[in-house]
């Protein structure tokens, strides 16, 4: 389901011109990382829960963490990011144009894909501060929860998304008049 609601978003976002602005394409960039981090951790965590065993390599464990760490702390900057636009386009809307150009938004999203930043809170705590509950809680949270939730929070309340929905099932054998 999450897989299929973020590749919705990337279609929409790609196919629809009313869609083609700094908002939308940070908006696409945040459901991509939803799907590489869905990619990352469910196909392990399935395979153990159908299998029983609850093994992994060191290489194996390293890279999922590498990986893991690297999308969410990306997926942090992002949303900081994409706060910043609507800060400014609600605030200075006559100037949002200005400052937050295509390359503006291309900028904020490569420096969102370097650099890294939630994981502080997951990994970063001292050890009296968290129980292996908690970080069970929070990896079911970050992996499942959270990419499951980002297209209804950040794009499906949007009169636009909604708009180019429409128009996609429109062209599609699933509307039907």
């Amino acid at each position: 389901m999450t897989l299929m609601e973020n590749e919705l978003m990337i279609l929409l976002f790609c196919r629809e011109p009313c869609l083609h602005t700094p908002m939308y394409f940070l908006l696409s960039h945040l459901s991509f990382m939803d799907i590489m981090h869905i990619s990352n951790i469910v196909p392990k965590v399935i395979t153990d829960f159908l299998s029983g065993s609850r093994d992994i390599s060191f290489t194996g464990c390293g890279t999922q963490l590498f990986l893991c760490l690297m999308v969410l702390c990306g997926e942090c900057l992002l949303l900081a990011a994409i706060s910043c636009d609507r800060c400014v386009d609600i605030c200075h809307p006559l100037y949002y144009p200005v400052l937050i150009s295509e390359r503006v938004s291309l900028h904020l999203v490569v420096g969102c894909w370097l650099v890294y930043g939630s994981f502080i809170f997951t990994y970063m705590r001292p050890q009296t501060y968290h129980t292996p509950c908690q970080d069970k809680f929070l990896a079911i949270f970050y992996t499942i929860v959270m990419p499951t939730l980002n297209p209804v929070i950040y794009s499906f309340w949007s009169k636009d998304v909604l708009t180019a929905m429409k128009n996609l099932l429109r062209g599609s054998f699933l509307y039907k008049k």
